[in-house]
């Protein structure tokens, strides 16, 4: 499915790159109208050969192409991915305060557990409202791995997809049933309604899906699978947390709240207390960490456009040998040959950075909108920032150039 996904979005990136003759053509056009107004003797020889050769240079306004159209649909990937996780978790996994053990910092793997009295115990903390604990494990079903997370009742609820928390909340809470991740669901076919058998160290435990919610953090990609924690404790016999959310009262402190549970219990549990905004910085710093090595491709993507583009003017200089002595004999100063050289360099960086910045969005909606949620259900919300593609299309132009020189 990756294949052909990544198939279908390349042959959509060439298909753009086909558009390169006409506005080569369209742009060389223009270009020489403007360079013979103001009198710009290199840059209205550069834009006649391009308009008199329009095709020629479609191999490396491909290549172009296909360089910033990637870089720009992973950057909108990367932005979607961003925006959709930290909108999940201001509508939904808001809290004043996030407590677990380990570093101080937030992770995308399971926390270490601690002892369950100690949740009771930040309950009755003075300034504390609410506090709901959570423990995350990996189970199975059908002998494929997922994440169960055992949650205690909160106010808040969970984000479904295909219903409303306050209907199912009841039965919920009373271990009347689960609810799954949306990328599960996408997974393994199950709906909202059915029966599925869960296996337990107490024996299979029958259970009812009361709906879907979005998850972007819990299940990772393996999918979840969220059950009351009274219920689990009775059926894995499991009583340790993986993390707590806790609300505080209006009024309360939140840095003598926050500093009164690391006193407590930091030098013995480990425990720590993340602000909201702390968390929500984290998880975007996350997101950047896990994607940053593939930034390389940008430089992957300069590196073919600088090579293709000096390539194609080495052979045009070879090719047009004899024209460009004709121009030398006729007065053409060598300073106004190396503006040509350098035009033209610019002229197809130009070309081929602006048909890829409408390939980039046409494949990052392709991309966000299609093939991520084929891939394992997840759904983003599409978003695409022009201020990476406005530097790159600068950025590209400027190395055409460079390639001239």
């Amino acid at each position: 499915l990756v294949t052909f996904i990544f198939a279908m979005n390349s042959l959509a990136l060439v298909s753009f790159a086909l558009l390169a003759p006409a506005v080569s053509l369209g742009l060389g056009w223009v270009t020489s109208r403007v360079a013979a107004r103001f009198r710009g003797l290199g840059l209205f020889i550069a834009s006649g050969n391009l308009a008199r050769r329009p095709a020629a240079s479609a191999a490396v306004a491909a290549a172009i192409v296909t360089g910033v159209g990637w870089t720009l649909a992973f950057s909108s990937l990367v932005t979607s991915l961003q925006h959709s996780w930290l909108g999940w978790l201001d509508q939904s996994f808001q809290s004043d305060l996030v407590v677990s053990a380990g570093t101080a910092s937030v992770s995308l793997l399971t926390y270490p557990p601690v002892r369950e009295e100690i949740a009771e115990d930040l309950r009755a903390m003075p300034g504390v409202q609410e506090v709901q604990a959570i423990r995350s494990v990996e189970g199975d079903y059908l002998g494929r791995p997922i994440v169960l997370m055992a949650i205690d009742p909160a106010t808040q609820g969970l984000p479904l997809v295909d219903g409303v928390w306050t209907e199912v909340a009841p039965t919920f809470w009373q271990g009347g049933g689960i609810v799954i991740s949306e990328n599960l669901a996408h997974k393994t076919g199950l709906r909202k309604g059915e029966v599925v058998t869960l296996p337990t160290p107490s024996g299979a435990r029958p259970v009812r899906i009361l709906g879907t919610f979005a998850d972007f953090q819990n299940g990772g990609d393996l999918g979840c699978v969220a059950l009351c924690r009274e219920t689990f404790r009775l059926w894995w016999g499991d009583h340790l947390v993986s993390r707590m959310r806790v609300w505080l009262m209006p009024g309360a402190d939140l840095t003598t709240v926050r500093r009164t549970i690391e006193a407590r219990w930091g030098q013995t549990h480990g425990i720590h207390a993340l602000t909201f905004a702390e968390a929500r910085a984290g998880v975007a710093e996350l997101v950047r960490s896990c994607f940053s090595i593939s930034y390389a491709m940008v430089l992957i993507a300069m590196a073919v456009s600088l090579a293709g583009i000096v390539n194609f003017l080495l052979a045009a200089v070879l090719d047009r040998s004899a024209e460009l002595r004709t121009l030398s004999a006729l007065g053409v100063t060598t300073r106004q040959l190396i503006w040509v050289l350098v035009s033209e360099g610019g002229l197809i960086g130009t070309v081929g950075a602006c048909i890829g910045v409408l390939a980039g969005i046409a494949v990052s909606r392709i991309i966000v909108l299609h093939s991520v949620p084929m891939v394992n259900g997840w759904h983003f919300a599409w978003r695409f920032s022009p201020v990476p593609a406005l530097v790159l299309v600068g950025a590209v132009t400027l190395l055409a150039c460079l390639a001239g020189v």
